[in-house]
């Protein structure tokens, strides 16, 4: 007889993914594999923004960067980085259109380059901004 304790299959489960019951270590697998996917859509986005600072991404390319912000928003942000997380978000979209407004006065050789990377990332981020906020509002209205 197999001891209760070191049956995984035949316990409760204390986590579920998509009504499958896994045992630990696959379950550590699977969020190792969310983290990283996480953190390769940051760099993505980050990567994408700059080179759309020198080349024309388009509509489709803006799509692109907001689809991967919500991905970093589900997958990268936790309850402890929340509120940083926005402040960040507010702070640098104050940031992005006092730059854009100052380069358009301002004479600086460069300045449709440092304009597009910023607005580029400001998208990259709002998309991830997004779905941060969505679950901010509903944790705060779950618990009330």
């Amino acid at each position: 007889m197999i001891d209760p304790a070191l049956d995984f299959f035949h316990r409760k489960p204390k986590f579920s993914i998509a009504r499958f019951n896994y045992p630990p270590a696959i379950r550590r697998f699977m969020k190792l594999n969310l983290e990283l996917a996480g953190r390769i859509a940051f760099i993505a986005g980050l990567i994408i923004s700059v080179v759309a600072g020198f080349l024309d991404i388009g509509g489709l390319g803006i799509l692109v960067l907001v689809i991967l912000g919500v991905v970093v928003g589900f997958l990268n942000v936790t309850g402890a980085e929340v509120a940083r997380f926005l402040l960040a978000t507010v702070a640098l979209m104050l940031v992005g259109s006092v730059v854009s407004a100052a380069m358009d006065n301002a004479a600086v050789a460069d300045a449709d380059v440092i304009k597009s990377i910023l607005s580029t990332f400001t998208a990259f981020v709002a998309g991830a901004a997004l779905i941060v906020a969505l679950k901010e509002v509903f944790a705060i209205t779950k618990s009330t």
